[in-house]
């Protein structure tokens, strides 16, 4: 952001309503810093999954828990979109159809 603009971004973030971040809120703050965990955790799920297709060479019997687990995180992030009002992200898990 050149020329000043980044100026007008600023000010654009500062009379947006947004929600504060941590947020004051005990339970909210609480959302806040699981979410860093989650999002380093989400990229490992298919790891297992993987280990056995391409190193033992057999299909595995993990796709139902893989599912699972990554199903249980996009309720995960619903529950976070709808707690921040983050109405983007609502958008995009409501579209995937969770």
């Amino acid at each position: 952001m050149k020329n000043g603009f980044h100026h007008l971004h600023l000010r654009k973030r500062m009379y947006s309503n947004l929600d504060s971040y941590p947020h004051e809120d005990a339970f909210k703050k609480f959302f806040d810093r699981i979410m860093y965990g989650v999002a380093l955790l989400v990229p490992l799920i298919p790891l297992p999954q993987v280990w056995e297709v391409l190193v033992k060479k057999t299909l595995p019997a993990s796709p139902f828990l893989h599912g699972s687990f990554l199903a249980s995180l996009t309720y995960y992030g619903l529950s976070m979109a709808l707690f921040t009002k983050n109405l983007p992200s609502l958008s995009q898990i409501l579209s995937w159809g969770f």
